[in-house]
């Protein structure tokens, strides 16, 4: 048995996409490039990546997304009302549409699923980044307007893609 060294596998020249845990690890660790990976903070773990405060990321989000992509050499998303998709050249696309039932817990996982495919699809980090966030905002969409006036759920949003694959 193998044992686990919870430390994210940064190395391998595979696509990845970094989320949750591994960021946090990230951020307790001298920065230095990734390649080939796409990292999706949620404010939080944006604020424990750039050492500063939660307020200090929602105060200038666009900032904040061009910061983490050029510190980390990646694609980065920022999640939060108007997701955000930054390349470390300082190019920022913006979902600017809020949907508020993406605010839910296990929602962030759902992203990291959809990206982890549209990467797996996708030659362009970019690309992959930015489809990925559209579709979890439009399966948001369709799962509130089919769950109202419920909690929209984790489970949900992901039974919300089915139609579109």
């Amino acid at each position: 048995m193998g044992r686990n060294t919870s430390r994210p596998n940064t190395e391998s020249n595979k696509p990845k996409v970094i989320d949750a845990d591994a960021l946090n690890i990230l951020a307790t660790r001298e920065a230095r490039k990734l390649h080939n990976c796409i990292l999706t903070p949620h404010p939080g773990e944006a604020a424990r990546l750039l050492q500063c405060s939660n307020a200090d990321i929602e105060n200038d989000r666009v900032s904040a997304v061009k910061a983490l992509s050029r510190k980390f050499g990646c694609q980065v998303v920022l999640k939060g009302a108007g997701s955000l998709v930054s390349d470390p050249e300082g190019h920022v696309s913006i979902l600017a549409e809020a949907v508020p039932a993406l605010a839910t817990g296990g929602s962030g996982d759902v992203l990291t699923g959809i990206t982890a495919t549209s990467l797996a699809l996708q030659t362009d980090h970019r690309d992959a980044a930015e489809i990925a966030v559209y579709l979890h905002a439009k399966a948001g969409k369709t799962a509130y307007a089919a769950n109202h006036p419920k909690v929209v759920t984790a489970t949900d949003i992901a039974a919300a893609i089915q139609p579109w694959s």
